[in-house]
């Protein structure tokens, strides 16, 4: 079986962008845009979260499957941080300890 020679590479380049000079709209086309543009929505009254305060990015519906995604996904990080607490709280313990049977009671003479 023979292998089929490529085909040469193009060198594409993007086409230039074309300088379209808007048109004036017919004044009762300018009024019937005019007309259609909803209202704007009255100011929140709802107090606005603390600014040092970390928003969530998406939004979900309660009951939503990226909700239940995100509650897991809670409960996982809750117990890391809950091990790595008491793994750095037991190393700073030993730590403790060692300095003291160094230090102060002489027991390792360094």
């Amino acid at each position: 079986m023979s292998k089929r020679p490529r085909a040469a590479r193009s060198t594409k380049r993007p086409r230039p962008q074309s300088q379209a000079v808007p048109r004036p709209a017919a004044p009762a086309a300018a009024a019937a845009v005019a007309t259609a543009e909803p209202p704007l929505p009255a100011p929140s009254t709802e107090p606005r979260p603390a600014p040092g305060r970390l928003q969530a990015r998406a939004t979900s519906k309660p009951g939503g499957l990226l909700a239940q995604k995100a509650a897991n996904e809670y409960v996982y990080v809750a117990r890391d941080l809950r091990r790595i607490s008491v793994f750095a709280g037991g190393a700073a313990a030993v730590l403790a300890v060692v300095w003291l049977l160094v230090d102060f009671l002489k027991v390792v003479a360094v």
